[in-house]
């Protein structure tokens, strides 16, 4: 099994002038990059367990679930895919000022090799939005 955690530091805010995005407080449980579950059907069992998380599964197989307010993710990878099982989870956290920084572990107990295109995937998803929000709080200036 494999257990990997990734932070990236946004370092800006993609909403309107005034609107803040989803994210939980620094220090919070909800803020911990850690997956404190032993295994990916552990994790599955527990959110679904939780009356306050929803789910939603997509047309290619993912299954997302998301946490009260939406800023903690957790996409568990569809059986048809490498790294199954597998999940990713991610938290936005407000640093305040605008400053955000995405907090992603994946647990994962397929193929190692799948396990490292998962996470490069996700880290290239981290990137491609950190520099949206970039781009988009460079044209508010």
């Amino acid at each position: 099994m494999r257990k990997l955690t990734v932070v990236m530091l946004l370092a800006c805010a993609c909403l309107p002038a005034g609107a803040q995005p989803p994210a939980v407080v620094p220090g919070s449980a909800q803020a911990s990059s850690s997956i404190a579950y032993k295994s990916v059907a552990e994790a599955l069992a527990a959110l679904r367990a939780r009356t306050d998380v929803t789910f939603e599964e997509q047309k290619s197989g993912w299954l997302v679930a998301l946490e009260p307010g939406g800023a903690t993710s957790w996409t568990f990878v569809p059986r048809s895919h490498l790294a199954w099982p597998a999940v990713v989870k991610r938290s936005l956290v407000d640093l305040g000022a605008g400053d955000y920084q995405i907090l992603m572990s994946i647990l994962c107990e397929g193929r190692a090799k799948a396990c490292e295109e998962l996470t490069a995937d996700f880290n290239a998803r981290n990137e491609k939005v950190r520099q949206e929000i970039a781009r988009e709080r460079a044209q508010r200036k």
